[in-house]
């Protein structure tokens, strides 16, 4: 599916919070063209190999996932504002440019820092993406839904939304959330906190569309900012899906979302 647009800032954001992606992308060049073409456009990117390293500049690394066929592309920390989303467009136009693709083994990851918000809230944020989980996954191809996908597990932790909401918001220790997620393989990632100082969101399918990315950095956002200003999670009732993202997103997002939505459905 193509990306109708990408959507205006509709909701209150800490601009202040940085944010980062790691693109999954298969290409048979070798990562030193890659990394010369981005930075000729103005995107500084170095080959660098494995690591974890967070650097002020984009990097190309291996991954498990696309080893051998491709690579991951890791943005630097970056401000939540045009500019970074003007790089994101250089970034997609040069891969395209490149002939890169994406197939069901790519992923998209977003990491928001998060380091400053504590266990408690981390936990509401948690609680308020299993509550909707299911919502979430329709805006997603089926190898990133439910719980098939062992790089992506279900938030669903106790195999009933209420108690697993209820389970999240509860949190209060490192302990209590590694007793829910007890590694990363989850669509979200609170292990990142104790490595990187961020909530990574895990589940997107793999793209080099400018568009789907900050789409998906603004929806994964804007939950964010949800979760942890939420006074509570409720886990009773089923939620109103429209209503949920409208009011979280703005409408602009959650006209992309019920488009994305309806596509992925046909």
């Amino acid at each position: 599916m193509t990306s109708p647009f990408v959507a205006t800032e509709t909701f209150t954001a800490d601009a202040s919070r940085t944010f980062g992606v790691e693109i999954e992308f298969l290409s048979s060049l070798p990562a030193e063209t890659i990394a010369a073409a981005l930075t000729d456009a103005g995107i500084e990117t170095v080959y660098e190999g494995y690591n974890h390293a967070t650097r002020n500049h984009w990097k190309i690394v291996t991954d498990a996932t696309v080893r051998g066929v491709g690579w991951e592309l890791v943005s630097p920390p970056m401000r939540f504002d045009a500019t970074s989303f003007a790089a994101i467009e250089t970034v997609s136009r040069v891969l395209t440019g490149l002939g890169c693709r994406i197939d069901r083994r790519c992923g998209l990851h977003v990491h928001h820092y998060a380091a400053d918000l504590g266990v408690a809230k981390v936990g509401k944020i948690l609680a308020l993406y299993a509550k909707h989980e299911a919502w979430i996954d329709a805006m997603m191809p089926k190898s990133r839904r439910g719980n098939d996908n062992s790089m992506i597990r279900s938030l669903n932790v106790a195999r009933d939304v209420a108690r697993t909401v209820e389970a999240f918001a509860a949190c209060r220790t490192r302990a209590d959330l590694e007793a829910l997620l007890p590694n990363r393989y989850h669509k979200v990632n609170p292990a990142a906190l104790w490595r990187h100082g961020t909530l990574e969101f895990r589940q997107h399918s793999g793209t080099i569309e400018a568009a789907k990315i900050i789409n998906w950095v603004q929806i994964t956002r804007a939950l964010l900012e949800k979760g942890a200003k939420a006074k509570s999670v409720d886990s009773r009732g089923e939620p109103n899906y429209h209503r949920f993202f409208r009011l979280v997103c703005g409408k602009e997002l959650a006209a992309y979302i019920r488009t994305r939505t309806a596509a992925l459905a046909a």
